[in-house]
């Protein structure tokens, strides 16, 4: 009778111990996430229900302060009228340019017309105007408070959340809650977004009740502001991915690890970027040295606003 009230004994400590460990690993969904580079994970997800999707989310540690972050710089045309007959009224704040374009040209260097800096990690960033047909205009406005490697390109927010950068490498979110305290010029990088989705660890009411579902784009961050997410999902592919609502993407920002998230521009601007350089393969050629992570039909990427890029800050 001892010997079978301690079978039960062990039993059940193996099962409780099993049942612990199974815990802690909900708790860090990260400790197996694939390393894109030290400290820059990505965790792929597919899911049936409620509808078909393919996520990809980043996560980003800030504690080393070996990154930076870049930004779709003020264009030579900056101020000047859109050149473009139905969008002569509007004045120029950004030169669009796809997520892919714009890591291209970050790894160029400054004397030949690149930005020169060693991106990682790009995704897509602000709404903007024009978006009138055909739809390719060269030039954005009316994005909302943009600052880009401290120049400020555009004072009105238009009542826009933004994701912002501190001169001094800070990260936060500018929002209706606190933008009374925050200075245009002690920012480096103010990227906007629609709206606040994720607010101290609580879906907004606005993204609870949004049923649209399409391809969507969020940044979230943690409360220490240790970690800076993306999410990326596809969508308006039947077969392959559907799409989700702003609450489903701020709910996946928390379960994350995100304490606070902002809904970016989605739609045909969803794209994830990352830097991976490759060797020439046996013919000679260069693979294309960027990963595109997101998928649109045909390979077509959008010219965005904006985008944003994680940047491997240069040695001193």
């Amino acid at each position: 009778m001892k010997k079978s009230h301690l079978s039960l004994i062990v039993f059940a400590c193996i099962a409780m111990l099993s049942l612990c460990a199974q815990e802690k690993k909900e708790k860090n969904p990260w400790k197996d996430a694939e390393k894109l580079f030290p400290g820059i994970k990505l965790i792929k997800l597919e899911k049936t229900e409620p509808r078909l999707m393919k996520i990809h989310i980043v996560r980003v540690d800030l504690k080393d302060g070996k990154y930076g972050f870049f930004t779709t710089p003020k264009p030579a045309e900056w101020g000047q009228n859109m050149p473009e007959e139905n969008a002569k009224d509007l004045i120029i704040v950004t030169r669009r340019q796809s997520a892919k374009a714009f890591m291209k040209q970050a790894h160029q260097p400054k004397k030949e017309g690149g930005y020169g800096v060693n991106m990682l990690v790009a995704v897509n960033a602000s709404p903007w105007t024009p978006w009138k047909s055909p739809w390719n205009h060269k030039f954005a406005c009316h994005m909302g408070l943009t600052v880009a490697q401290g120049d400020i390109l555009d004072t009105n927010d238009l009542g826009r959340p933004s994701f912002i950068v501190y001169k001094d490498g800070k990260v936060d979110f500018r929002t209706d809650k606190n933008k009374a305290n925050i200075k245009n010029e002690d920012l480096y990088i103010s990227v906007p977004g629609f709206t606040v989705i994720l607010d101290n660890g609580t879906v907004t009411p606005w993204a609870a009740e949004d049923k649209s579902v399409h391809p969507r784009t969020g940044y979230g961050l943690s409360k220490d502001r240790r970690y800076v997410y993306f999410i990326v999902v596809d969508g308006r592919q039947k077969d392959y991915s559907v799409g989700a609502t702003t609450g489903e993407i701020a709910e996946m920002l928390k379960e994350y690890g995100a304490e606070d998230a902002l809904n970016m521009d989605g739609g045909g601007s969803t794209t994830l970027a990352v830097w991976n350089p490759q060797k020439a393969d046996k013919d000679g050629k260069t693979p294309d040295p960027v990963k595109i992570y997101t998928h649109q039909e045909g390979g077509w990427l959008r010219a965005n606003a904006n985008n944003l890029g994680i940047c491997l800050k240069k040695e001193k």
